[in-house]
């Protein structure tokens, strides 16, 4: 989830929205006709991060509070909002032995909890990684020992889903972020500065390691084109 400076009201709509996704994975029911159209989820780890993995170290505005990782990819489970529990543990964990007759309490809470999860502000560093943070959650942090531990499990479906409304700036060059050369806003250097940054199919690629088959594996993007010089 982006929590640029931007992002209040779509992440407001993704908390809102979030309850008709949940409810159509665990009660497996189409929501408009009230038909079952597949077997409910009984099994699911839901886990959230932020879009801000810092700027190597260079001084750039909204960025200050961790100029060199940012959030670095570990999932954020800090509690925003007056219905939200005290804390939440890294990753919310929904599992009932009998999916097919699902509880809505449960469904209730689990929607109600990821809005407390979800909702990181817009804080965060205005020169968005949204391919890398994923990566680095997915493919580093994920691993034993790390502070993602857990999340990850053998056999399972994953789904990764983007929120976000700039250009994605995963930098494998970090001078893309020595924004004292620039001639306009930080918002566009990563759309001028694409030769600095990662080939998508690093991330693509990893991906497909950790999910070969394709029944197993999901990406999805909700996102916007930022105002340019052109609109691609």
């Amino acid at each position: 989830v982006d929590n640029s400076g931007s992002m209040a009201a779509e992440q407001a709509l993704l908390a809102d929205g979030f309850p008709v996704l949940v409810e159509r994975l665990l009660t497996g029911v189409d929501l408009d006709t009230g038909s079952p159209v597949h077997m409910p989820v009984g099994d699911l780890h839901l886990g959230v991060v932020s879009t801000d993995m810092g700027v190597g170290g260079f001084g750039v505005t909204t960025c200050e509070d961790n100029l060199l990782v940012g959030d670095d990819g570990i999932l954020q489970h800090t509690p925003h909002g007056t219905v939200c529990d005290s804390s939440y543990p890294n990753f919310l964990d929904y599992q009932v032995d009998t999916p097919e007759n699902p509880d809505p309490a449960l469904i209730e809470k689990l929607s109600r909890d990821f809005g407390c999860i979800a909702a990181l502000g817009t804080q965060g560093c205005g020169m968005e990684q949204q391919l890398e943070a994923a990566w680095k959650a997915l493919v580093v942090n994920s691993l034993p020992g790390g502070p993602n531990a857990g999340f990850l499990r053998e056999g399972s479906i994953l789904a990764v889903i983007f929120v976000t409304d700039e250009e994605d700036c995963s930098a494998a060059d970090l001078t893309i972020f020595d924004v004292r050369s620039y001639t306009y806003g930080i918002s566009l250097g990563c759309y001028y500065g694409k030769d600095k940054l990662h080939p998508v199919s690093r991330y693509a690629d990893a991906l497909w390691e950790l999910r070969p088959d394709p029944d197993d594996l999901v990406a999805g993007f909700i996102t916007g084109v930022p105002p340019g010089p052109t609109c691609e």
